[in-house]
C-alpha cells in the first residue's frame, strides 16, 4: 500500500462502497445518469458484488482515483466475506 492513500485498505465490500460520499455518487460513477441507489447499498448489506458488475465497479473506482480498488482485492474481498457467512455455528455444551 502507497503511503499517500488516504484510506484504510478496504476489508468488507460496505467498505468498498464507502470509498465514494455516497451511495448515490458510487451508483452513478458505475452504473451513470439514471443510477439507482440502492444497488450499491444492497451489496454492502449483502457483501457482495453481482459478477456482472465488478468489472464496471473497478473501472469506476480507478477512474475515481481509488488505485488500490483491482478485481484481485475485489474477489479477495468477496470470498472472505463468503466464508465468513458460510462458518459452521458453534457447537454449545449439551446439544447434539
Amino acid at each position: 500500500m502507497r503511503k499517500s492513500y488516504p484510506h484504510k485498505v478496504p476489508a468488507t465490500v460496505a467498505d468498498l462502497i464507502g470509498l465514494w460520499p455516497s451511495t448515490r455518487a458510487c451508483a452513478e460513477a458505475v452504473f451513470g445518469d439514471g443510477a439507482q441507489e440502492h444497488q450499491p447499498r444492497d451489496w454492502g448489506k449483502r457483501g457482495s458484488i453481482p459478477p456482472q458488475h465488478i468489472s464496471g465497479f473497478v473501472e469506476a473506482a480507478q477512474a475515481a482515483g481509488f488505485k488500490i480498488v483491482t478485481h484481485k482485492l475485489v474477489a479477495d474481498i468477496i470470498a472472505a466475506e463468503r466464508g465468513a457467512r458460510r462458518r459452521p455455528a458453534k457447537k454449545i455444551a449439551g446439544c447434539k
